[in-house]
């Protein structure tokens, strides 16, 4: 086993902060550029968790993505997977983590009114930097916070797409560090351990998602 691999497991234990799916007024499914997020929504909402969806996201022109934004594409998908249109409310004008949790914010207030419960649904990778925008744009919503059940050594097949992932833990770490003095979302103290694994593959080069 490299290094490298035993540092990025320290990363993934750290970021992925997963609550088990818990039953809620409304599903919130956060726009990225996985097609497996919307799916695993679809089987959520098959299994009752939520009655309601928001899809949040509205990126556009990126070669993965030929609708004309996140929450469309994954609307697409959650239609595939059984999820009736009318239990979807699209949010297509957030481009960044903390405007998918505003904008949905503003959308539950509005139609659920204050005290909904939501569950929100992302990455596995992004479910820490989830938690710490809600604790910064939105405290105190009922909020459980998951992604696929899943493990450093299953999300990615061995080689490239690992190396990919690597790359994109440590990006993670380095905004847990860098945003929260522009207030996109709370502070907190990152172990000491998860700061050198950090350090470790930055020397060893894994600074494509870097800011």
């Amino acid at each position: 086993m490299s290094v490298s691999i035993e540092h990025a497991r320290v990363l993934w234990e750290y970021l992925v902060q997963r609550d088990e799916p818990c039953k809620s007024d409304v599903l919130v499914v956060l726009g990225s550029d996985s097609l497996r997020v919307p799916k695993y929504a679809s089987a959520l909402y098959a299994q009752g968790y939520a009655a309601s969806v928001v899809l949040s996201g509205g990126v556009r022109s990126r070669w993965w993505l030929p609708e004309s934004c996140e929450a469309a594409r994954d609307a697409r998908i959650l239609a595939a997977g059984g999820v009736p249109r009318e239990a979807m409310i699209l949010e297509k004008r957030s481009t960044n983590t903390a405007e998918n949790i505003q904008f949905s914010k503003n959308i539950i207030l509005e139609r659920f009114g204050q005290g909904a419960s939501v569950l929100f649904f992302h990455k596995p990778y992004m479910l820490r930097r989830v938690r710490l925008t809600l604790q910064a744009l939105w405290p105190d919503t009922v909020a459980c916070i998951t992604c696929e059940p899943t493990s450093f050594d299953t999300y990615e097949s061995p080689g490239s797409a690992q190396e990919a992932l690597i790359h994109i833990l440590v990006g993670n770490v380095d905004r847990l560090i860098k945003y929260p003095s522009h207030g996109f979302f709370a502070a907190e103290d990152i172990p000491a351990m998860v700061l050198h694994a950090y350090r470790e593959l930055v020397i060893a080069g894994y600074t494509d998602y870097r800011l």
